[in-house]
């Protein structure tokens, strides 16, 4: 018998997570953040509406409002003694994707959650496995391939949020070798679903196909020749953490949710599909030219003096893109996707989910055409 407790249900790869959980007839309590019971419920809609749970599928989740980032979670000691007696299962997916975050305070943030789920785990004996979700970037500008493996050696990373989720792992490392079960999964740029492109919040790629489009940028495109992006569908990271759970021995201790170097897609390939689905759906895109990298860095930089508000402050997170592109690297994934199709998940190719993602995505954001 399992019962799970998740965090990060409102994310996209904890919305996957429940989704599937639930799917699978499982009891689970999730921590959710909120100001008061009444946001509560509200999110709980949300996310009940988004996954599409029916009544019974209800039942079986419980929520909590808790703060992550709280000793106790923020919980009364009477709640926080009692309500976990029956978890037997950690799925930690929350996190504070915000690149921007000050070096300490992202630090602080990510190891405090850490610590409180290895907290719960030390308190409640009967809690067998924690699923703990870090990021690909811990490899930082480490070049070329990253292998399936402890990173342990020196590194410079683009962001706060990637040095914050590997001072985390180093730390989780430290604690499976004092014997916590503990597997550890690093998504590379998680997307929509691969089928239907449903994703609960649109974040770094559809901003890198909206520069890709040439749309806000007057139909400049960064020319990118040579250079692969690693996605992967929120449905396969799921598929692969749920069953990571239901593995309590003999498992690696690291997972590679990604695509790796044979199914990954090139940039050249996405722009080229980007703007043909954009105008397959009524935009009218200015013409295409491609600048290299340094040139369009520049003359985006001079664009954003002429622009709307809401363009510039998409425009001012260009730099964060570009910096992935700039050191050569690749995600070795062989032995995850070994063990993941063995078990049924197949890790489908980023060409095959693009169109029903980027239909998903200006479905819902209901861009006007020619905007």
């Amino acid at each position: 018998m399992r019962q799970y407790l998740l965090t990060g249900a409102t994310g996209v790869i904890g919305s996957a997570l429940l989704r599937r959980l639930v799917n699978s007839n499982e009891k689970v309590i999730l921590l959710i953040r909120a100001d008061s019971d009444r946001c509560l419920d509200r999110r709980i809609k949300e996310l009940a509406c988004f996954c599409q749970l029916d009544d019974p599928a209800k039942a079986r989740i419980h929520p909590v409002r808790a703060d992550l980032y709280q000793p106790k979670l923020g919980l009364p000691g009477h709640v926080y003694q009692n309500i976990f007696k029956e978890v037997t299962h950690i799925l930690h997916c929350a996190g504070n994707v915000n690149m921007g975050l000050p070096i300490h305070v992202a630090e602080k943030q990510t190891m405090t959650m850490t610590g409180n789920m290895l907290k719960l785990m030390e308190k409640n004996p009967q809690i067998r496995k924690m699923e703990y979700v870090s990021t690909i970037g811990v490899a930082g500008h480490t070049p070329h391939g990253i292998p399936e493996e402890w990173m342990n050696h020196e590194r410079l990373f683009r962001n706060s949020y990637e040095a914050a989720k590997s001072c985390a792992e180093t730390f989780i490392q430290k604690e499976i070798q004092q014997g916590k079960n503990i597997t550890v999964h690093r998504p590379s740029m998680v997307v929509g679903d691969s089928r239907t492109g449903e994703n609960i919040h649109f974040q770094v790629f559809y901003h890198l196909c909206e520069f890709l489009s040439g749309a806000r940028t007057l139909g400049f495109i960064p020319s990118l020749r040579g250079v692969y992006l690693d996605l992967v569908p929120c449905d396969y990271v799921a598929d692969l953490i749920y069953w990571a759970s239901c593995q309590e021995k003999d498992l690696p201790r690291i997972l590679h949710a990604c695509s790796g170097p044979k199914k990954s897609i090139g940039l050249d390939e996405l722009a080229k599909n980007v703007r043909r689905i954009y105008q397959k759906n009524g935009y009218r895109l200015p013409k295409s030219r491609r600048l290299p990298v340094a040139v369009y860095q520049a003359m985006v930089d001079v664009i954003k003096y002429f622009t709307s508000k809401k363009t510039k402050r998409a425009l001012n997170t260009l730099p964060l893109f570009l910096s992935y592109v700039k050191t050569p690297q690749h995600f070795i994934n062989t032995r995850t996707r070994k063990l993941a199709k063995a078990a049924g998940i197949e890790l489908p190719p980023a060409k095959t989910y693009i169109e029903p993602m980027l239909e998903y995505y200006l479905g819902k954001t209901k861009k006007r055409p020619g905007s």
